[in-house]
Formats: structure tokens, sequence, C-alpha cells
């Protein structure tokens, strides 16, 4: 039986060169976009691979290293643009050590304190810059803040840089409503609340804290009030005192 010669259809070039030009352009736009996002998964990868080497890196890393804590507070990333930190440095009740590592990511060598999650004290009195964010305002006892900033200022070298941070009477009013309450509602006649959750803070007029700071020794230079937090730059006693007066 004779087999049937099937017809060949003629392609015109102008549609075969468009045919195959649709097809090239289909596959690269694919391999493109697969290139953008493999690349852009490939660039996530390496950074989140050089932030863990270099959290576990640091000392305590296993303790204290972890993405959250190294986001660093408003205060250290204020006294490093200020330019006031330098090796050694003090992070002075700095919990799980966030502004620690965010100090030593600048190359700074920094000693962490926290009565709680790192109680060893320094064995070294020679640190030119310590931070106290947040300390102040928590502790009940005036006697004791007194205390507190005596015992970080004895690990200072003369003319050390020293950030002391607090809530503001702002901040006060965000978090709890309205103005503070009379001083004379509160024992000692301060300004006291209570949070939900049975925490206690002590708000600060910049005026309080650089008394405060004069108590301890330390020398107020300049205060910052912002909308929720007052920052103190003081330095300790020292050579620098002499063009200071002058000037």
């Amino acid at each position: 039986m004779a087999k049937r010669k099937g017809k060949v259809r003629k392609v015109s070039p102008l549609v075969f060169i468009a045919g195959t030009a649709a097809i090239g352009l289909a596959a690269g736009v694919g391999l493109g976009t697969l290139g953008v996002f493999g690349y852009g998964y490939y660039r996530m990868r390496a950074r989140a691979r050089r932030l863990r080497a270099f959290l576990d890196s640091l000392p305590g890393a296993a303790q204290t290293a972890t993405p959250e804590t190294f986001l660093p507070s408003y205060p250290a990333m204020w006294a490093v643009e200020q330019g006031l930190v330098s090796s050694p440095a003090l992070d002075w009740g700095g919990g799980h050590g966030r502004d620690t590592n965010y100090f030593r990511s600048y190359g700074f060598e920094t000693f962490l304190y926290d009565p709680y999650h790192q109680p060893e004290l320094p064995n070294r009195s020679d640190f030119r810059f310590a931070q106290l964010a947040f300390v102040l305002d928590i502790i009940e006892s005036p006697l004791e803040r007194l205390r507190t900033l005596k015992q970080m200022a004895s690990f200072l070298a003369p003319g050390a840089h020293v950030v002391l941070t607090t809530i503001s009477d702002t901040r006060f009013e965000e978090m709890f409503g309205g103005a503070p309450p009379s001083p004379d509602a509160w024992e000692r006649g301060e300004r006291w609340a209570r949070t939900n959750t049975g925490a206690y803070f002590r708000p600060f007029t910049s005026s309080e804290l650089k008394e405060l700071a004069k108590a301890s020794g330390l020398i107020p230079i300049k205060a910052e009030t912002g909308e929720s937090d007052v920052i103190l730059h003081a330095r300790t006693p020292g050579e620098w005192m002499a063009d200071w007066r002058a000037a």
C-alpha cells in the first residue's frame, strides 16, 4: 500500500523570526526574574551570615548576642554620632548587651556590666567612656541612685565622657496619661508611676539629672531633652577642666 505524502507547510521567514524572538524574550524574562530574585536572596543570606559571624565572635555571644539584642538604643547611637565613645568603654547596667554589641561593631573595646545579666565588675579603672541608659529612672532609692553613679564613676579615667539617659516628663505623660502626679502624693516627694506590669518609673528633668550628676562628682556638659528622653553628657574631673573653665 502506497504511503501518502504529507504536505510540508512553508513558514514565512518573518513569522519564523518573530516566533523565535518571542520564545527568546520569554525565556530571557524568566531567567532574568529568577536571576534578580536569586541574587537578592543570595545577598540577604550573605548579610545574615556576616551578622551572625560578628555576633558569634563577641564575648559571651551564646548568652547575649541575638539579632534582637543587637539593635542599639537611641542614646548609644547619639553617643557614637557625637564622637564621645572611645576605648575602653563601659556599658553600665547594659542588660543583655545590645548597646555593648553596637559599640563593639564600631571597633570600641567595650565592657558590659549588669547586676542581673552580667554581674562581674570590671577589674580596671581606666575607662574613657561610660553609658548609663534608663537605669537611674528605675532605682527607687535616691541614695541608691547616687551610689550607683559613684560606683560607676570609680571605674573611669580622669576626663572620661559619660552619657546618662532617663525617661523625661514628656514620655511619662505619654506612657501613663495626663500630667505627672503631685509630688505630695508620693513618698519623699518624688514623682513615680507604676505600669500594668508592676514596673516603676521615675521621670527626670534635665535640671534634676544635672544635679544628680554633680552630687556624684561628675561635671555636666550638655543636656538634651527630646520627645521622650533626657540625655546628659558629663565628664569626670581632669586636666581638660582648665581649658573648659577658661573658655
